[in-house]
Parts: structure tokens; C-alpha cells; sequence
């Protein structure tokens, strides 16, 4: 008994000690004894079985968006297991004088080791050593105050709750969400409670440029000139879903030089000379999430550049007199949710990704112009925490030039294709 009342008047002690804020913390949160700040964990364990049916030689690397999932130039229809979609994630909120001060950490397992980087392998690659994958990788960590966001998070570009609920993170190219997550400073204002409006400073992803040197300079690519890219969104959210449009601007740059040559016979030597060409590139997007009652329909579409777009072709590509071109894809995508019952619902998207001919960039003859994907999965909630899911998508890819692709068996093709079928366990936790 003694025991017993032992521990119940530590206990009582012990909520005492709390302070009045952190007892109060928001729902789903809890209160750290000591200290006024609230920490809420998430996250889920998954299981994913993949039959990756893309062409041999990766062809159509990603198509499908199994690249986060298979070797993509291995055999057709290969298989593979992995729990890289397992997440992990912890928010923390803390309040202050000048407003609440938020965190968030957040990991997955798609990381590789330094043997597949020191090789130069993708980010998606196995490890040389034939290791499966499944390394520690932050998704996401950044802190938050009074509007300002500043670390690695979503960015400012894509609209997440615009994009069809997929079992694959990857989702289809034509899906901004594709853009991922990079480093940023962000600030949000709202103009009403309906309306909001982000602006920030992101991260650009280095060199980008394609195509093929042109004689009159040499370089070693292009680069871009400022900090990073500049991207705005502007949302409109009500009860019945949300609306937004986003931008993106990138400045491209790139020094061109010609070499000096000596004098030969009565040819006088020629110094060598130096140019700088630069690019504005502009990207957009309309995107939306529309209910009605359980089910939902998304919307995604636009014209994105390099990183703020498809990304399959390079944001800039080499003129003939060692200027830079702009390549640009128009995308869009649309995805419909429906539930047959509270625990059983459905999934049907496709997607489009075209490319204008630019022969700067070696987009012509077997160069793909366009991309369609569409796909369907079922999911069901056995209980709170455990879902089952099955998914399949089907893309196809189209060349510039008829008759441009050969097969195995000698005849001519204008298109390839792929198709993933996945199966998934997850358990979600918070």
C-alpha cells in the first residue's frame, strides 16, 4: 500500500512540476516536464514490394517514379523489397513573448552510403558494395517564427495537398511535388483568414545546362548567378478545398571563352577572348484541391523549368553562338479520390509532360518529346494505424522522329514503355 501511495504522490508530484503552458499543449502534442515546450512524434514503418517493368539500360529511368524504389537499369520486370519509405518525424512548439517559435525534424531512409556517392552514382542508386539501400536521410528540419521558415523543407513551388494520394513518394513527373524538399528562407503572410501568400529564397540545384559545347566558345557549363531562386505562392483555402498559384524565377549564367593561338608561318597569334551570356527563366503553376463530401479531386499544371518543373531535361542549353537557351516542359496532372466505405477508398491519376523541339539541346530524332502516365490504387485502412495498398502505373514515352527507337527484334519504334505495380504494409504511428 505503502508502495502504492509512494508512487501515485510522485506522480501527482510530478504534474505539479509541469508548467501551466506545456500542460495545456496543442492536441496531439505533449508537454516536456520542466520547460514550456510542446513535442509531438509521427511518422510510419513501411513495407514495399515493387515489380518495376522498365526497359532495359533505364531507358525510361523514373517514369513510373520506381526510381526511389529498383535499380531502373536492371532486368525488366524486376523485383525488389525495401523499407525506405519508413519516415520518423517530431515537431516541437514553444511559446514566447513575440509569438510561438516551432521546429521540425523529420527522416526517411532513401539515403545512400559514401561508397554509391563516391562512384557517382544517383541519389537513388544501390551502394557499389550490393548493400540494399535503407541509410538514414533528413527530409525535412527547419524552424518557424512569426511567418519566417528558415532550414530544409517542402518548397515554397510545389502544392503537396494538390497531388494525388500516392503509395509511391516519387509520384508522376508531371507532380511539382517532384521538386522535393530543399534548403530555404521562407516568410508567409496572410491577408485574411482565407488567403495567404509565401515568399522565399531557395536553394537552386548547381549546374544545369545540356546539349553540346558550340565552337565558337568553350565552357564548362552554366551555373546560376544568384543565391538562389526566387518563388512566390498564393493560396485561397475554404471549406470546400483550395486554390493556388505559384511562380518561380531562375537566372542563369555562363562564361564562354575562346583560347589564345600562336603565331604560325604568317598567321599572327590570336589572344584569347571571354563573353558572359545570361538567362531569366520563369516558371508557374495552377494547382487545387477540391472535396466533395469523403472524395476529392486534385489539379496540377503549368510550365516549369529545370528544377521547377519536370526535370528531365536541363534548365538552359548551349545556342550555336554559345549563348543560352531555355528548355521549358508544359505539365499537368489530375487525380481523383474515392471512399467505398470509411475504410476502403480509391485512387485514379494521370499526367502529361511535352517538351518543344530544341535542337541546341539535342531534342530531335530519338529524344523524347513527351511523356503520358496514369495509374489507379486501392487502399484500405484494416484499423487506425495499418493500411494496405496496392498500386499500378503505366507511362509511355514518345520520340521527336517517327521510327527513331529500334527493339530487340529489329523493328522500328516511336515510343517506349514502363509500368510499376507496388504493394505496400504501413504502419502509421501519431
Amino acid at each position: 500500500m505503502r508502495t502504492n501511495q509512494f508512487l501515485l504522490t510522485a506522480l501527482a508530484v510530478s504534474l505539479l512540476a509541469i508548467p501551466a503552458s506545456a500542460a495545456d499543449a496543442p492536441k496531439g502534442y505533449l508537454a516536456v516536464p520542466g520547460t514550456d515546450t510542446a513535442i509531438q512524434l509521427y511518422g510510419n514503418a513501411c513495407f514495399d514490394i515493387v515489380n518495376d517493368g522498365v526497359q532495359g539500360g533505364g531507358v525510361m529511368q523514373g517514369l513510373s517514379g520506381a526510381s526511389t524504389m529498383t535499380d531502373d537499369a536492371g532486368p525488366k520486370n524486376q523485383w525488389d523489397m525495401t523499407i525506405d519509405e519508413s519516415r520518423f518525424g517530431m515537431r516541437t512548439i514553444t511559446p514566447s513573448d513575440m509569438g510561438d517559435i516551432k521546429t521540425r525534424f523529420e527522416m526517411d531512409f532513401l539515403g545512400t552510403n559514401k561508397d554509391s556517392e563516391s562512384k557517382g552514382a544517383a541519389p537513388w542508386a544501390h551502394p557499389i558494395s550490393g548493400e540494399t539501400k535503407n541509410y538514414a536521410h533528413v527530409r525535412q528540419m527547419y524552424g518557424e517564427w512569426n511567418g519566417w521558415l528558415i532550414g530544409k523543407a517542402d518548397n515554397n513551388f510545389e502544392d503537396p495537398d494538390g497531388s494525388p494520394n500516392y503509395i509511391d513518394w516519387d509520384g508522376l513527373l508531371a507532380d511539382w511535388y517532384g521538386c522535393g524538399r530543399d534548403m530555404q528562407i521562407r516568410y508567409t503572410t496572410t491577408f485574411n483568414p482565407k488567403t495567404t501568400l509565401a515568399v522565399a529564397i531557395e536553394r537552386n540545384d548547381g549546374n544545369t545546362i545540356g546539349g553540346t559545347n558550340p565552337s565558337v566558345y568553350s565552357s564548362t557549363g552554366a551555373s546560376h548567378s544568384l543565391p538562389g531562386d526566387l518563388t512566390a505562392r498564393l493560396t485561397y483555402a475554404d471549406k470546400w478545398g483550395h486554390i493556388a498559384f505559384a511562380g518561380a524565377y531562375t537566372k542563369y549564367e555562363q562564361f564562354g571563352t575562346t583560347p589564345y593561338t600562336a603565331a604560325s608561318g604568317t598567321t599572327p597569334a590570336k589572344a584569347g577572348g571571354t563573353a558572359t551570356f545570361s538567362e531569366n527563366a520563369f516558371s508557374w503553376a495552377l494547382s487545387g484541391h477540391f472535396q466533395f463530401g469523403d472524395d476529392s479531386l486534385v489539379y496540377h499544371g503549368g510550365i516549369g523549368n529545370g528544377q521547377w518543373g519536370a526535370g528531365l531535361e536541363d534548365g538552359v542549353a548551349f545556342a550555336n553562338d554559345g549563348s543560352l537557351q531555355v528548355v521549358q516542359a508544359k505539365q499537368f496532372e489530375i487525380g481523383y479520390e474515392h471512399f467505398f466505405t470509411p475504410k476502403t477508398h480509391a485512387n485514379v491519376f494521370g499526367s502529361y509532360v511535352g517538351y518543344s523541339q530544341n535542337t541546341n539541346e539535342n531534342m530531335d530524332g530519338a529524344a523524347f518529346k513527351s511523356y503520358v502516365q496514369y495509374g489507379a490504387n486501392v487502399m484500405y485502412n484494416a484499423t487506425k494505424t495499418m493500411q494496405y495498398a496496392v498500386e499500378f502505373i503505366y507511362g509511355t514515352a514518345t520520340t521527336f522522329q517517327s521510327g527513331a527507337l529500334v527493339n530487340p527484334d529489329g523493328s522500328t519504334t516511336s515510343a517506349v514503355h514502363e509500368s510499376k505495380l507496388h504493394f505496400q504494409a504501413k504502419y502509421k504511428f501519431n
